[in-house]
């Protein structure tokens, strides 16, 4: 998912407390960009995500705010040697008559070792403010910082990209914007069917609170296929799955 509400709530500020009808040229700039090409690609049956078992492979995500694209993220997979190798890049970018409004782009890299996260590296432009996270494995914790600021976590923990069924196993999650770890509950909301660009699939959905909400949705491969979250403007920001291998 979208790495953190903070992200969320700027973007809000920007574009004000209403939805705008001039949201729609993004949608346009974007699908000139390719994403008419993947909403074209039919379900695929996707393989299955766990930290010791992941295909060597890329999914693409579309994200929207209050059903208008606004951006796009990419989560790949990469064994080296005995490593997981997780990349997660993401970009917003909302224009209005051909001026930006808003740009968000985060470069976040996992490695992954006997199934528990051992380093971890997040860079962001987040409309002008970087922001640079830097934590690896030293005893039992990852220890580093973020923008000069001393962070620390605890082995075994999992990251706010969500991309393993096994996060909401958990009662702590590593923003791995800021470095932080925030605590949250999890609950179980069953199996039901949900809607796609490429399709409907059956998920199975989980409600996260606590000092971060999503509600996330996983396929029968424990595959992430959707998230959302709410702003503070009540509009729904929504990642789906456009394209599996």
């Amino acid at each position: 998912m979208i790495q953190t509400p903070y992200v969320v709530n700027r973007l809000v500020k920007k574009l004000g407390r209403t939805r705008p009808a001039a949201m729609t040229p993004v949608a346009m700039t974007l699908a000139g960009l390719g994403i008419c090409a993947l909403l074209s690609v039919g379900a695929q049956p996707a393989l299955a995500i766990t930290a010791a078992d992941a295909p060597n492979a890329s999914y693409v995500y579309q994200v929207t705010r209050s059903g208008d694209v606004i951006g796009e993220q990419r989560i790949t997979f990469e064994h080296r040697g005995d490593d997981l190798i997780v990349t997660s890049d993401a970009k917003i970018d909302v224009k209005l008559l051909g001026l930006n409004l808003y740009g968000f782009d985060q470069h976040v890299e996992e490695t992954w070792s006997k199934g528990k996260m051992t380093n971890v590296s997040s860079t962001a432009d987040d409309d002008g403010d970087a922001k640079k996270v830097e934590m690896t494995l030293q005893g039992d914790q990852l220890t580093g910082s973020y923008n000069g600021k001393v962070r620390s976590a605890p082995l075994g923990i999992f990251p706010n990209s969500f991309w393993s069924e096994d996060s909401v196993k958990q009662t702590q999650i590593l923003d791995t914007s800021r470095g932080k770890v925030r605590q949250i509950t999890v609950t179980d909301k069953g199996t039901a069917a949900i809607t796609l660009p490429f399709g409907t699939v059956m998920a199975h959905h989980y409600s996260i609170d606590g000092e971060m909400k999503r509600e996330l949705w996983y396929d029968d491969k424990g595959v992430l296929v959707a998230g959302e979250l709410v702003a503070r403007d009540g509009s729904a920001v929504r990642q789906e799955l456009l394209r599996a291998p």
